[in-house]
């Protein structure tokens, strides 16, 4: 039987959701270590990259002044999450794999090689 969450989990739970998104990620892996190592630490690994790139794309946009262009950016991702998210049933479960899998695997990788040149003008 499961219990209802305490007051002290929820409001862990929220500071997490709206601080630190990935951590909630890195706590669940961290508990699947013992049944999916390899996984659990791709897994890992990725939530700390991506958690260290929005820090440095967030703190670019604050040095920049451009905070004001986040709401639109963040609208933006969610329309498009909305869209993927009504088309998911549609698609050949094959696609939706892949999908899954590359993202996992390759999103970090990925998401570095495509934002390097960002990374080197936020530098100078």
């Amino acid at each position: 039987m499961l219990q209802e969450p305490s007051r002290h989990q929820w409001v862990e739970f929220r500071v997490k959701v709206c601080l630190l998104p990935y951590m909630l990620l890195v706590d669940f892996a961290w508990k699947w270590l013992s049944v999916h190592f390899w996984i659990s630490w791709i897994v890992i690994i990725n939530a700390m990259l991506m958690t260290i790139l929005e820090f440095f794309f967030i703190w670019t946009l604050w040095r920049r002044r451009q905070m004001s262009t986040l709401p639109k950016m963040f609208l933006w991702r969610m329309s498009n999450l909305l869209f993927f998210i009504l088309l998911w049933p549609v698609l050949p479960q094959i696609y939706c794999d892949f999908e899954f899998y590359g993202g996992l695997f390759f999103s970090s990788i990925l998401y570095i090689w495509v934002r390097k040149p960002f990374f080197k003008q936020a530098q100078q």
